[in-house]
């Protein structure tokens, strides 16, 4: 019985110390939300979302270069299989010919 009762104040010791800690968090966070954002932080946050709008642009406009690329090979794979097969068709009409 003994035990049961040290485990019960370790766990309400641990408790009162999380408590504690989230009472810390909501006053800082409070103090922090209170404080006047200055100016140069809205001008980062700008500068940022600039940043991060051209690097999205960059990367969709490589993806679409890369995509027209393969288009490209695999549109010129097919005419040429498909020349080659007219070809091989035309050379076996003509040796059936003769």
């Amino acid at each position: 019985m003994h035990g049961s009762n040290t485990f019960d104040a370790w766990i309400e010791s641990l408790r009162g110390s999380i408590q504690r800690n989230i009472h810390g968090v909501r006053l800082a966070a409070a103090v922090e939300m209170s404080k006047p954002r200055t100016r140069g932080t809205g001008y980062a946050l700008f500068a940022l979302g600039i940043a991060l709008g051209v690097l999205i642009a960059f990367l969709l406009q490589l993806l679409a270069v890369l995509v027209m690329i393969a288009l490209g090979f695999a549109l010129g794979y097919a005419a040429r299989s498909y020349v080659s097969k007219r070809r091989k068709d035309r050379f076996l009409q003509e040796r059936l010919m003769r």
